[in-house]
């Protein structure tokens, strides 16, 4: 079966209504709403680019959901997409964001280097 994810509809949604529309649990929602309160802003001038990004990491927000993840993974999960296109730097993910939540976003870049060395290598 194939399901059409609600990230696809966000243009014409909001963020909160996007979130409302997930099955999450009070703690993870909460979580995403916070984390919207401190990134919102690098999404405020629409551009192809950052809107293409807002929808990769509600779509992986979304897809992590399904598996049951914690409100920490799926947090990393939003923020990921900003850090691999600079939007946002690791130090902000420090200074914001718990120890927890850095740590796995440390780990997806350290993933995303060893496959950029694996590709490298081929």
């Amino acid at each position: 079966m194939v399901s059409v994810r609600k990230s696809h509809q966000i243009a014409e949604q909001s963020f909160e209504q996007w979130l409302t529309n997930l099955v999450l649990t009070d703690v993870k929602a909460n979580a995403l709403s916070a984390l919207w309160l401190h990134v919102s802003n690098c999404y405020q001038h629409e551009s192809a680019e950052k809107f293409q990004l807002l929808n990769k990491s509600m779509e992986m927000v979304e897809i992590l959901s399904g598996l049951n993840l914690d409100a920490d993974s799926l947090v990393a999960a939003f923020i990921s997409p900003l850090l691999d296109h600079d939007i946002i730097a690791i130090e902000y993910v420090k200074e914001h964001f718990s120890k927890d939540i850095l740590m796995l976003c440390q780990g997806v870049e350290q993933m995303a280097a060893i496959k950029a060395l694996r590709q490298q290598s081929s």
